[in-house]
């Protein structure tokens, strides 16, 4: 993988985050799940906190890993945690 790859995924998840914010702060997302992934390249596991609609887009533009900044990532299994908006 070339270096530009690496820092376009890097880009890709910045602005999925900023994204993420965005729609925080507008009301349109009510709940933030954290998904956890692990690299495939070097092992790394590292968690992602993103709108629970957003879901479906980690599977189709998996992640940067964190450590070693490829794409090589995967969903694992973890407990389930949600943060619902405040005043229920």
């Amino acid at each position: 993988m070339s270096a530009t790859r690496v820092v376009r995924s890097k880009d890709r998840a910045e602005v999925r985050r900023a994204e993420a914010h965005v729609a925080l702060a507008r009301g349109e997302v009510t709940a933030v799940a954290t998904y956890d992934f692990e690299c495939q390249a070097c092992g790394e596991r590292f968690e992602l906190n993103m709108p629970m609609s957003q879901h479906d887009r980690l599977k189709d533009d998996p992640p940067a890993c964190p450590a070693c900044g490829k794409t090589e990532t995967r969903q694992v299994v973890s407990l389930f945690s949600c943060k619902i908006p405040s005043g229920y």
